[in-house]
This record gives structure tokens, sequence and C-alpha cells, in this order.
């Protein structure tokens, strides 16, 4: 997991508003909290 926690690291980046306006319309766009801990995954259903 530490490989995974470094690449992400090295890829994640700040966008600006801009590029996330066509992934908002779609409801494509997750947002992260700079406090929280790498501790897994999950996912939701949206409907």
């Amino acid at each position: 997991m530490s490989d995974l926690r470094a690449e992400l690291t090295e890829i994640l980046d700040e966008a600006e508003w801009e590029w996330l306006i066509p992934h908002v319309q779609r409801d494509a766009v997750i947002l992260v909290a700079l406090e929280l801990e790498f501790g897994g995954c999950w996912s939701s259903d949206r409907q």
C-alpha cells in the first residue's frame, strides 16, 4: 500500500475550477479534504 500512497502523492495536484466544469456537470468529480488519511476504499452509488 505504501507504493500506492507514493504514486498518488506524486500524481495528485490541485485543479482549476474551469478544468472541472465539464466533469461537475456530469457528476463525475470527487473532492478530497487534505486532512484525510488513506485508510481504504469505499464506494457509494449516488441516485
